[in-house]
């Protein structure tokens, strides 16, 4: 039984995917059941795998450099961070951006490296 499970995962990365955000939000559910919380409060790990693991499988559809595809995902995500933490009025001074451009730079590294594997494998 594990074996077909395992030769599923291999076959596509979107079952992958789709596996990994129902393990995550499965046990997130429990903690939020054992701490008597609402049951679907505090996903934001299982948001946050589904977003990255999605924009891994979408730019890896993309016929772009590795350097473009690098600029264009740290940009798209420190746009993101800068308006949510403008949203969130949680910019104090420089040094915010300092750390949110460090942040997503780490971000933009993991999903670019993620994305080129998705595609020198050649998953479809």
């Amino acid at each position: 039984m594990f074996r077909k499970i395992d030769q599923i995962l291999k076959k596509s990365p979107f079952y992958r995917m789709i596996a990994v955000v129902s393990l995550v939000a499965i046990g997130e559910s429990f903690l939020n059941l054992f701490n008597h919380r609402f049951l679907f409060s505090n996903m934001q790990t299982t948001y946050t795998f589904l977003f990255l693991y999605g924009a891994m499988l979408l730019l890896s559809k993309l016929s772009l450099p590795k350097w473009l595809l690098f600029i264009l995902v740290y940009l798209i995500f420190f746009t993101i961070a800068s308006v949510e933490m403008f949203l969130d009025h949680s910019y104090v001074d420089y040094t915010s951006f300092i750390v949110v451009g460090g942040v997503t730079l780490l971000v933009a590294t993991i999903v670019t490296i993620g994305a080129v594997e998705i595609k020198r494998r050649g998953y479809r």
